[in-house]
């Protein structure tokens, strides 16, 4: 859950490191290229509230912008500045939809139940595939009642109990 937030923070690294040598299931090193990383640098520094305080500001400049090209006619200048206003208010607005679409993902959960089953459909009468340990990273595709369908890996899909997971 912390990777999410501050995924380049180096305390979040040295826990997952401790977390490792507890769980026979080890949590993936993230390894990230040298454009990612700074993207994801950039992306730890400035917050959402931040990004939105941009969007209401290039928003504001881009409607004096178009009141003053209304007021005094299309002079150079003006054009330049409702140009770029408009370009700054389309990339806040997209990173911003970017950011919240990233947070609010919840389709990630980690097995917190030592001994969970992974079985072949919703509910105690199906058939259990494997036996999976705390600390396994699972993506979720379904849910039913009480039931999560999950994927850990391309091999291993199944139903899991809801209390056997939290989701990140």
């Amino acid at each position: 859950r912390a990777r999410k937030f501050k995924p380049l923070h180096s305390s979040i690294e040295k826990n997952i490191k401790i977390v490792n040598k507890k769980f026979k299931n080890k949590i993936p090193e993230q390894k990230v290229d040298f454009v990612s990383k700074i993207l994801l640098k950039i992306e730890s520094l400035i917050s959402i509230n931040l990004i939105s305080w941009f969007l209401i500001i290039f928003i504001l400049v881009l409607n004096i912008s178009i009141f003053m090209v209304i007021k005094m006619g299309k002079k150079k200048v003006i054009l330049y500045l409702l140009f770029f206003s408009l370009l700054l208010s389309v990339f806040a607005s997209a990173t911003h939809l970017y950011r919240n679409q990233k947070q609010s993902n919840h389709n990630l959960a980690v097995i917190i139940e030592p001994n969970s089953h992974l079985r072949s459909g919703p509910g105690d009468d199906n058939t259990v595939l494997f036996t999976v340990y705390p600390g396994l990273e699972v993506k979720i595709m379904e849910k039913s009642r009480e039931w999560v369908q999950i994927s850990a890996f391309s091999e291993i899909a199944g139903w899991i109990e809801r209390d056997s997971l939290t989701v990140i």
